[in-house]
């Protein structure tokens, strides 16, 4: 993608994201295909677009959503035309000018009277890289397709095709539920207590679960016997398809006696519904008492083999999850570029790998370092706002918080930390199949500016368009703050609390290095500020603040160093709840100073909080900040006063700067 035609694709990127959300609302097929239409159609500013979905049983592409064909089904060979070859291929074509293309059919020009132009047609695949469908765009407005037009397609049909997919599912589970509804109302129309749903099964047992003769031949199926008479149904080896309706399968015996012994009460049938597993299947039993005047007599038990339908329902949950894992990771590359992105990938695998490796060893193993890199790692997620890969993290660092207290360690612990770190491996290499594919072919990252131009930009631009320039210029001082800023609004929204960020900053580059450490010391400060430091607005409140906290990170100049600090209006350090958990780590907590117990708060360990969260609570953060810092030859120190909130100061050697840049008018 060439540099002018960055901002037309910066331009679009916010209708993009918002066409991803609106993705996953469909659960009807025409509708999500209509809309998939109209959207590329609108994103691209074309003319008209059409959708071809595969018919993989005869190995064609057929659609009723292509725009000017009056909603008449057009099918065709898989290999033939354009789409055809794209579907095959799974390549995108762009044609600039179709008559001149052999591949191109004039014939439905002919027939329509519409003029095509220009084509720009391209592959939808699903996670497993199997091609779904093509979408194909005629003739743009504005003359040429840009590659910025290709870049958009191809995340659009990315996310388009696991929706699609999904949605596809979805129907294909509700003909299977309207297929067995139907089936029961003709059954129930025939003999309501006998009839009712007689392909899956029904049997006549009494209040102690007693079956009697009589039942349904596929009874015995469904129940793993051969002969059921006198067997009894309650003591069947059921086990809960929800572990959260165990104690219901536990309490059916007392449950049935209820039933009996009140035939008054309505509403027990309806109440009575469960879902259960039984050697490999899985089934939906439904009772309903027979009467002999008001007495109940007997109870019959319908049973039906819900297996396929369970397997859809996970499958469209897993294939749901898997949509929104990928709009995830479109909406962070979005976000944060190309190179970023990759480097966040890099540092996640090399990471998981260290952890393996660290799994590996028979002696000596060092459940700290892993515990450490497990940490650093949830933290780069959350700041992608990789949120199911910073979960599953957390889970891992409970399994590890655990392990840390214990002398032995047994080989299934491991094995349980290793089966967590695999699945991080799963989710690590699904979000760089997404990558792939997004960047397939583009070498540009959103925003670059060469370094040649930057200082003659600055004196160019005024105060107001150098700020947001600046923002996305790697691994200046307001690059860096612009990626904590980000993480933050999305951290206080989760933790239910609201903040407003302020900076006064100058303009500073690092190396790459000095930046990804610096970013990670003041991510860590930042959680720490929202997570300990503010309050829940009902609290700012009553105590006489507003509803909004403030932070505010600074950026000067100290003589042969550079003083960074983020101040928050909170609570403030707690320093009796500092001096009562220094008593593990220091044998007179009582005679430390003021300045002595806030400086406890680096010590490996040490944290004030109860219990943790996904965003703070370890007691391992401000360890990792005060390392950084120090194995950077900078200083770190902490100030706070009760009420009024606290203040971290880094001082970061000059010479870790990498050129300083010039002073804009205004800043």
């Amino acid at each position: 993608m060439t540099q002018n035609t960055d901002p037309e694709y910066i331009d679009r990127l916010p209708a993009l994201i918002q066409v991803f959300q609106s993705l996953a609302n469909f659960n009807n097929l025409e509708d999500l295909l209509k809309f998939v239409i109209g959207s590329v159609t609108r994103l691209i500013d074309a003319e008209r677009s059409s959708l071809f979905l595969v018919d993989n049983q005869s190995n064609e592409l057929y659609s009723t959503i292509a725009e000017g064909t009056g909603g008449q089904e057009i099918r065709f060979p898989v290999g033939t035309g354009i789409a055809g070859s794209v579907a095959q291929n799974k390549t995108a074509i762009l044609i600039p000018d179709a008559y001149s293309d052999p591949r191109f059919n004039p014939a439905f020009d002919v027939k329509s009277g519409f003029r095509t132009r220009n084509i720009l047609c391209m592959p939808m695949q699903n996670i497993e890289g199997k091609v779904i469908g093509v979408i194909q765009v005629l003739n743009k407005y504005t003359g040429d397709f840009l590659e910025s037009d290709e870049l958009i397609l191809s995340s659009f049909c990315t996310h388009a095709a696991v929706c699609i997919e999904s949605t596809l599912l979805f129907c294909k589970m509700e003909e299977i539920v309207s297929s067995r509804t139907r089936e029961l109302s003709l059954a129930l129309e025939s003999n309501r207590l006998i009839l009712e749903n007689i392909e899956d099964g029904f049997l006549i047992c009494d209040r102690f679960g007693i079956i009697q003769g009589g039942y349904s031949k596929s009874c015995e199926s469904h129940l793993k016997q051969s002969d059921l008479t006198s067997q009894n149904l309650l003591k069947m080896s059921f086990l809960p398809l929800n572990p959260a309706e165990g104690d219901c399968l536990k309490n059916l015996s007392e449950w049935i006696q209820y039933g009996f012994d009140n035939p008054e009460m309505d509403q027990w049938e309806d109440l009575s519904g469960m879902r259960v597993k039984l050697k490999g299947s899985c089934l939906h039993l439904r009772f309903q008492r027979l009467f002999q005047g008001a007495q109940v007599t007997s109870l019959m038990v319908l049973i039906s083999d819900i297996s396929e339908q369970i397997q859809l329902e996970e499958e469209v949950a897993r294939k749901e999850m898997e949509s929104q894992q990928t709009l995830t990771s479109i909406t962070s590359m979005i976000q944060h570029g190309k190179s970023q992105f990759e480097g966040f990938l890099e540092q996640i695998s090399s990471g998981l790998e260290e952890i393996t490796l660290l799994l590996s060893q028979n002696t000596n193993l060092d459940i700290d370092s892993i515990f450490r890199i497990a940490h650093t790692l949830k933290g780069l997620s959350l700041q992608f706002g990789m949120e199911h890969i910073a979960s599953r993290l957390h889970q891992e660092e409970d399994k590890l918080t655990i392990m840390r207290n214990q002398t032995d360690i047994t080989p299934d612990e491991l094995q349980s930390v290793q089966n967590g770190v695999d699945h991080l491996k799963q989710l690590s290499e699904a979000a760089q199949g997404v990558f792939e594919k997004v960047f397939l072919g583009i070498d540009s990252d959103k925003i670059s500016i060469p370094k040649s131009e930057w200082k003659s930009l600055l004196s160019q631009l005024p105060p107001s368009v150098y700020e947001q320039l600046v923002r996305y210029q790697p691994n200046t001082i307001h690059w860096i703050v612009n990626q904590i800023k980000s993480d933050a609004y999305k951290v206080a929204k989760t933790l239910g609390k609201q903040v407003q960020i302020h900076t006064k900053l100058i303009p500073v580059e690092f190396s790459k290095q000095v930046s990804d450490k610096l970013l990670n010391c003041l991510m860590h400060l930042m959680r720490n500020a929202l997570d300990h430091g503010m309050e829940p607005p009902h609290e700012r409140v009553q105590s006489g603040k507003p509803e909004t906290g403030n932070i505010i990170i600074t950026m000067t100049r100290e003589d042969e160093s550079f003083l960074v600090s983020i101040r928050d209006d909170g609570y403030g350090i707690n320093l009796d709840k500092v001096r009562k958990k220094a008593k593990r780590i220091h044998p007179s907590p009582e005679t430390l100073s003021h300045s002595e117990l806030q400086n406890l708060i680096f010590e490996p360990g040490f944290s004030t909080q109860e219990k943790t969260s996904i965003v703070s609570g370890r007691g391992v953060g401000l360890d990792f900040v005060k390392a950084t810092v120090l194995a950077c030859g900078g200083e770190i120190r902490v100030e706070s006063s009760p009420g009024n909130g606290t203040c971290f100061y880094l001082l970061i050697p000059k010479h870790y700067e990498l050129q300083d840049k010039a002073e804009h008018p205004g800043l």
